[in-house]
Formats: C-alpha cells, structure tokens, sequence
C-alpha cells in the first residue's frame, strides 16, 4: 500500500503523463467502482511503474542475497556429509526374515 505513490510517479515519468493529484476520495472511488478516467489511467501507470520497477528490484535482492544463501545452505543442511554404507547381501537377507 506505502509503494503506490512512488509506482504511480515513476510510471507517470515513463509514459510522460500528467501528474495525478492522490486523494483518498480518489481511492474511495476505484474501490467502489465508481473512478473516473483520470484514476483508471493513473492506476495503469502505477502498474507500468511495477513491471519495469520489478524485475530491476528482483535482480538487486537476487545479487544481494545469494553470498547469504551460499553460506547458510550448507550451514544448516540436513543432508549428512558421508553417504549411508550399503547393506550387503547376506544383511538384506537377514533382515526378511
């Protein structure tokens, strides 16, 4: 909700729009269904603003947070270090009966 206002402006920057005044009667309009043209088009600019936005935030976390993850995974790994000896023959044999 707190990132509506910078997605709206950043897509009002790449389309060239008109800047929107926000108001919470404005709001109040696309909920109940009632918005006029300005609000719809001012909501598709916020969605533009998020899908150029996204995958650039998205790349930043991924550089971010693999060094972490590279470290924490093997840290708190279940998977035992030394593979399980397999049973023998004669040991599968004595365990059907």
């Amino acid at each position: 909700m707190c990132l509506i206002v910078p997605f709206l402006r950043f897509g009002e920057i790449i389309s060239g729009g008109a800047h929107f005044p926000l108001t919470s009667d404005a709001f109040k309009k696309v909920l109940t269904g009632q918005a006029s043209r300005e609000v719809l088009l001012s909501i598709a600019h916020a969605l533009l603003g998020w899908l150029v936005a996204a995958p650039l935030i998205f790349a930043a976390l991924y550089i971010l947070f693999l060094p972490c993850f590279k470290v924490l995974v093997p840290k708190f790994s279940t998977v035992p270090s030394s593979p399980k000896k397999a049973l023998s023959p004669t040991e599968v044999r004595l365990k059907e009966n």
